[in-house]
C-alpha cells in the first residue's frame, strides 16, 4: 500500500502530484477503514462538517487509504484540496497554503473579496497580481484572517462538497495545530470532510501535537482510523499482483513475510518491488528470498546500485526536499544531460516518481528520501545544502516559505553562519506578521544561536520573548527574559529584560521574585527621569509593588513616571507607562475614575496600530465600565479589543470580548444566548489551554442554573464533605448557601471569612465575586458578626458593581449587597443602599440585578411593616414583571415565601435579636456550653461568645441564667 493513488477525475481541485499519479499498486484490505471514511463523507455531504484522523506508524498506508478514499468522492462529485506539512523546514500554516490558494484561483473570490486579502496576508503571499518578493501585509490586517479561511471553505463547500486533506500532521507547527482546530470547531455546519494523516508514536509527535490530537478527539463529529499491519490474505494479494507470484504459491509467501515486516504496507510494496526485478525466488534451484529488516537496508541496497555521480545527484535531490521541479535540480547540480540518467535509474529502482504535468520528480514516501539523506555523508550532505541555498538566493523572492528555505538550507551548510541568521530574523519576521508567533519566537532563538556578539544575542532573545508573549505564553517569555537577567552584562539590556520579567509576572498574576529583579537592575542602570527606558523600569516597579505588595506607594510612583513621561512628549512613552499603570486598578476601587480616565487616553494614543496597546486599553475599559456602570466604555472597549486583534495581537484579544458578552445577556436575562456564549467560551479555552483550564465554564453555568432554578440536580452528587482545594472555595460556598446546607456553609464560610484571609485575598482579581458569595451565605446563615467584618470591604465598592477583575463574574451593584448586610444586623438602614443599587442596575440595563435588590428590598421591608404594606407589594410587583419575562426563578421562588414568611410572627421578633442570635438564647436556656452551641450550630466556640455577649448587651442581662429567665417570661424561648 503506496502512496501511489488512482488519478482523480480533472475538474477535481486536488493537486497533481502523487494524489494524482496514474501508476500506483493495488489497493489491498483496509475494507472497514474505507466504509467508515465513506461514511464520513455522506454526512459531510449533507451539510455536517467532518473529520477523521488516520492515524499510525511511517510505512502504514495512511495516505493510500486517503487516496482511495478521496478518488471514490471525486466521482461522487467532490472538490479536494490535497496539503501537507514538511518536516525539514515548517513553514507556518504549510498544509492550508496551498489548499487556501488554489481554492481563491479556482473559486474566485468571495462575495467582498475581503477573505481573499485575509488569506493572502494570513499566509504572507503577495496578494493576486501583487509582486512576489513584497512583504505580506495587505489591506486586511487580522488574525480574523482564521474566520475568513472558514469562510472560505464553507463557501467552496457550498459551491461543490468539499474534501481537505492535512497530510502529516506529525510534523505541523502551533500555528497548523490553531488553524487545524479553528477550522474544526467553527464550520459544523460547511459540506467539508477533513482527513487528517500522522504518525502516533511518542517519538514522532511534541506535547503540543499530542495534546493537540488530544483535544481533536473530543469534537463532535471527529473520528479516528488507526491503522495496524496488513493481515496475510492481504499480503497474498499485493504479492500477487505486485510481485508477479503465482497467487497459488502467495499465501504461503505471505505468512513469511508477515512474520518479517509486521505487515507494515510500504515495507510491503517495496519487497514486492525487488521480487518483480529480480523474478520469483523458487524459480532457480536453492535460491532464498532475502526480506530486509529494515527501509534503510532496504533502499541503501538500491542506492548502491548508482555509480557515484549519478548517487550525487540523487543526494541532491533529496535535499532538495519531497518533491523539485527538475529545472531547480538541473540548476543545482550545473548539468541537465548529467541529472536525466540519475534521474532514470532512481525511478526503475523506485526511488523517485515523476509528475510530467508539473516537470517535477517527488520521493515516494518520506522514508524512502530519509534513507537517502541517512546514507549520504555529512560532508557531501552540507555540500549540497550550500549549493542549493545558492540556486534559491539567486532565484526566489521574499514570501515565508522561501526564507524558510534559505534558513533551513544555509543552517545546514558550512560557513554560512551570517546568512542563516539572517534568514532566521527575516522569517521571525514575517512570521510574527502572519500572527504565528510561536513560530517567529522560535526563529528568533535558533537566530541568536548563531550570534557573534552577546548583545546581538540578548536583543534576539528579547524578541523571542516578545513573540511568546503575544502567543500567550507567558511563562517560556518569563523564562527567556530571566536568562538575559541573568546574562547581561550591559545595564541597559538587563534592564529591559527584567521590565519584561515583571510584564510577563504581571500577565501571570504577578510575583516577588519579578519585583526584586527589576529593583536590582533599576539600582544598577543611571537614574535619569527623561530616559525612556529608566521610566518603563519605574512603571513597571509600580505596578508589581501595587499587584504584589499593595503598597500605596506604588500609586504615587506611577503618578510621578506619568508626569515625567507626560514631559517628555513622547507618545509612545505616555502610551507604555498608561499601560503599565492600569494594572493597578486591579483590586482598588477607588482608583475606578482615574484608571477610566488613562484608558481612554491610551485608546486614543494606541489607535495608529499598536495591538497591545489597544488591547490593553480595551481590557480595562471594558472592566472599568463594567464596575462603574458605563456601559458607553464597555462598548468601546469592545470595539478596541476587536481592532486590536484586527491589527494582529494574539487570540486572547477574541476571548475577552466574549466574556464581556456573556456578563451582558446573563444581567440582561438572556439566559439562553449567555449559555451559548459560554459555551463557545468553553470551548476556545479547551482548544488554546486544555480541557483542564474550563474553571470559569463552572462558575458562569453555576450564575445561570441559580438564576434560572435548575441547580436541584447538583443535589445528588454534593455532599457537603468537599474539600476547599477540590475547586475554588467561594464558588464552593455559594453552592451550599443556594442547596441551603447550613454545616458545610458554616464551616466554609468561618474558613473564607477569616481576617487574615480576607487581608491576604483584599486585592486579588476575583475578591469582588468572592465577596458577593460571602455576603449572601452569612445573610443564609443569619450571622451579623461576620457581615460586620465584611462590610467595609463591600463599602470600599460603594456605587459600582462588584465584577471580578476578569470579567468572569459580574455580581451586581455593591450597594445591594450592603443593603443585605443592614438589613440583617440591623445596625444601619439598608433603604438607602437598595436604591442606589436599584439605579445602577437601570442605568446599566442589568435586568437580574435589578429583580434582586427589589426582592432584598421587600424582604426587608416586609420584616418591618408586614406583608400588606404598599411598599412591600409595590416592590414585589416590579420583582415578579422582571422576573417572569426571563425565568428568573430564583426571583419568582422568593416571593411567595416571602409575604408567607413576614404574615406570621417570628417568635421573639420583639426581642431586638437576631434570628441566630435567638438560636443561641434557646440553647443557653437548654443549658448548653459555649462549645456545646458552636457544635449544634456549626460555628466556631469564639462566634458563639461573641453571640452570648451581643445578647447580653441587647437584652440588658448581667449573666447567661438571667438572660434565660427574661427570654422564656417574655416568650421569645418556649418555656
Amino acid at each position: 500500500m503506496s502512496v501511489a493513488a488512482p488519478r482523480p477525475p480533472q475538474d477535481t481541485l486536488s493537486p497533481t502530484g502523487w494524489w494524482a499519479h496514474p501508476e500506483g499498486p493495488k489497493f489491498v484490505g483496509r475494507a472497514d477503514e474505507l466504509r467508515l471514511l465513506e461514511r464520513a463523507w455522506s454526512s459531510a455531504v449533507r451539510g455536517r462538517r467532518q473529520a477523521v484522523l488516520v492515524l499510525g506508524e511511517a510505512g502504514a498506508g495512511k495516505s493510500r487509504l486517503v487516496a482511495e478514499a478521496i478518488a471514490r468522492f471525486a466521482q461522487d462529485g467532490a472538490a479536494v484540496v490535497v496539503g501537507g506539512c514538511l518536516p525539514d523546514a515548517p513553514v507556518a500554516y504549510e498544509p492550508f497554503r496551498a489548499p487556501l490558494l488554489r481554492l481563491v484561483e479556482n473559486l474566485g473570490e468571495t462575495s467582498d473579496g475581503r477573505e481573499v486579502d485575509a488569506v493572502h496576508d494570513l499566509l504572507a503571499a503577495p496578494p493576486p497580481g501583487g509582486n512576489p518578493g513584497s512583504s505580506p501585509g495587505g489591506s486586511v490586517r487580522a488574525p480574523e484572517a482564521f474566520e475568513a479561511v472558514v469562510s472560505l471553505l464553507r463557501w467552496a463547500s457550498v459551491k461543490r462538497p468539499l474534501t481537505l486533506v492535512v497530510e502529516d500532521l506529525h510534523w505541523a507547527t502551533q500555528s497548523t495545530l490553531d488553524l487545524l482546530g479553528w477550522i474544526v470547531r467553527r464550520a459544523p455546519d460547511a459540506h467539508l470532510l477533513i482527513l487528517i494523516t500522522s504518525r502516533t508514536t511518542r517519538a514522532n509527535l511534541s506535547e503540543v501535537q499530542l495534546g493537540a490530537l488530544t483535544e481533536l478527539y473530543r469534537l463532535p463529529g471527529v473520528n479516528t482510523v488507526e491503522l495496524s499491519g496488513l493481515k496475510t490474505a492481504d499480503i497474498a494479494a499485493m504479492v500477487a499482483a505486485e510481485a508477479g507470484i503465482d497467487p497459488a504459491r502467495a499465501p504461503a509467501l505471505a505468512d513469511g513475510l508477515l512474520a518479517q515486516t509486521a505487515g507494515n504496507p510500504f515495507l510491503l510494496q517495496e519487497i514486492c518491488r525487488d521480487l518483480r526485478r529480480r523474478g520469483d525466488p523458487e524459480a532457480a534451484p536453492g535460491a532464498v528470498l532475502h526480506v530486509p529488516e529494515t527501509v534503510r537496508e532496504l533502499f541503501g541496497a538500491r542506492i548502491q546500485e548508482f555509480p557515484d555521480a549519478e548517487r550525487r545527484i540523487l543526494e541532491l535531490s533529496a535535499v532538495l526536499g519531497a518533491r523539485f521541479a527538475s529545472p531547480l535540480l538541473d540548476a543545482v547540480t550545473g548539468s541537465a544531460v548529467e541529472t536525466m540518467p540519475a534521474l532514470d535509474r532512481a525511478i526503475d529502482l523506485g526511488l523517485l516518481i515523476p509528475f510530467p504535468d508539473e516537470a517535477g520528480f517527488g520521493f515516494p514516501h518520506a522514508l524512502a528520501r530519509q534513507s537517502v539523506l541517512d546514507l549520504t555523508p555529512p560532508g557531501r550532505l552540507a555540500a549540497g545544502h550550500g549549493r542549493v541555498a545558492d540556486v534559491l538566493e539567486a532565484r526566489s523572492g521574499q514570501t515565508l516559505p522561501e526564507v524558510e528555505r534559505l534558513a533551513h538550507h544555509n543552517l545546514n551548510a558550512y560557513g554560512r553562519v551570517a546568512k542563516a541568521r539572517h534568514y532566521l530574523v527575516r522569517a521571525a519576521e514575517l512570521a510574527d506578521r502572519s500572527w504565528a508567533y510561536a513560530e517567529a519566537a522560535q526563529h528568533y532563538r535558533r537566530a541568536s544561536e548563531l550570534c557573534d556578539t552577546a548583545a546581538e544575542r540578548h536583543q534576539l532573545l528579547l524578541c523571542s520573548a516578545d513573540c511568546l508573549q503575544s502567543s500567550g505564553d507567558y511563562g517560556a517569555a518569563r523564562e527567556v527574559a530571566e536568562h538575559v537577567v541573568s546574562e547581561a552584562v550591559d545595564s541597559g539590556t538587563r534592564l529591559a529584560a527584567a521590565t519584561l520579567v515583571e510584564t510577563e509576572a504581571t500577565l501571570l498574576g504577578g510575583d516577588l521574585r519579578a519585583v526584586q529583579l527589576l529593583v536590582t537592575a533599576l539600582a544598577q542602570y543611571p537614574s535619569d527621569l527623561r530616559d525612556p527606558r529608566y521610566l518603563r523600569g519605574l512603571v513597571g516597579l509600580s505596578r508589581g509593588l501595587g499587584q504584589v505588595l499593595g503598597s500605596s506607594d506604588s500609586v504615587r510612583l506611577y503618578d510621578v513616571v506619568l508626569a515625567e513621561a507626560t514631559g517628555l512628549g513622547d507618545s509612545r512613552v505616555v502610551a507604555e507607562v498608561l499601560e503599565a499603570g492600569l494594572a493597578l486598578a486591579f483590586g482598588r476601587p477607588g482608583r475606578t475614575v482615574e484608571a477610566l480616565r488613562a484608558a481612554r487616553e491610551l485608546t486614543a494614543l494606541a489607535r495608529p496600530g499598536d495591538a497591545q496597546k489597544l488591547g490593553a486599553s480595551g481590557f480595562f475599559r471594558c472592566l472599568l465600565g463594567l464596575r462603574s456602570g458605563s456601559m458607553e466604555d464597555v462598548r468601546a472597549g469592545v470595539v478596541d479589543y476587536r481592532l486590536a486583534y484586527d491589527l494582529g495581537g494574539h487570540l486572547w484579544f477574541a476571548y475577552w470580548p466574549e466574556v464581556v458578552e456573556f456578563d451582558l445577556r446573563f444581567m440582561r436575562g438572556d439566559f439562553a444566548g449567555a449559555t451559548q456564549v459560554g459555551a463557545w467560551l468553553r470551548d476556545w479555552v479547551v482548544e488554546h489551554q486544555g480541557a483542564d483550564a474550563v474553571a470559569h465554564y463552572g462558575v458562569h453555568m453555576f450564575q445561570i442554573h441559580r438564576e434560572t432554578g435548575h441547580l436541584g440536580g447538583a443535589r445528588n452528587v454534593v455532599t457537603g464533605h468537599e474539600s476547599p482545594s477540590d475547586c475554588w472555595a467561594p464558588a464552593q460556598l455559594a453552592l451550599y448557601t443556594e442547596l441551603h446546607m447550613a454545616r458545610p456553609a458554616r464551616r466554609l464560610l468561618d474558613m473564607l471569612a477569616d481576617e487574615a484571609v480576607l487581608e491576604r485575598n483584599s486585592r486579588t482579581e476575583y475578591m469582588p465575586t468572592t465577596l458577593s458569595y460571602l455576603v449572601e451565605a452569612a445573610v443564609f446563615l443569619d450571622d451579623p458578626e461576620t457581615l460586620r467584618r465584611l462590610r467595609p470591604l463591600v463599602a470600599e465598592h460603594r456605587g459600582l458593581n462588584l465584577v471580578s477583575d476578569q470579567f468572569v463574574a459580574l455580581s451586581g451593584a455593591a450597594d445591594r449587597y450592603l443593603g443585605m448586610i443592614d438589613a440583617t444586623t440591623g445596625d444601619t438602614d439598608p433603604i438607602p443602599a437598595f436604591d442606589a443599587a436599584a439605579e445602577l442596575a437601570q442605568r446599566c440595563g442589568f435586568q437580574v440585578d435589578l429583580a434582586l435588590t427589589l426582592t432584598a428590598r421587600a424582604r426587608h421591608l416586609a420584616r418591618i411593616h408586614g406583608p400588606a404594606a404598599p411598599d412591600v407589594l409595590d416592590a414585589v410587583a416590579q420583582a415578579r414583571a422582571l422576573a417572569e419575562p426571563i425565568g428568573q426563578h430564583r426571583v419568582l421562588r422568593a416571593l411567595p415565601g416571602l409575604t408567607e414568611r413576614a404574615a406570621a410572627p417570628r417568635a421573639g421578633a420583639d426581642s431586638g435579636l437576631t434570628q441566630r442570635e435567638l438560636e443561641v438564647l434557646r440553647l443557653v436556656c437548654r443549658g448548653a456550653s459555649n462549645r456545646e452551641i458552636a457544635q449544634t450550630l456549626t460555628i466556631s466556640k469564639n462566634t458563639s461568645a461573641n453571640h452570648i455577649r451581643s445578647i447580653l448587651t441587647k437584652t440588658g442581662t448581667a449573666n447567661r441564667t438571667q438572660a434565660a429567665t427574661l427570654a422564656m417570661s417574655r416568650g421569645w424561648v418556649p418555656a
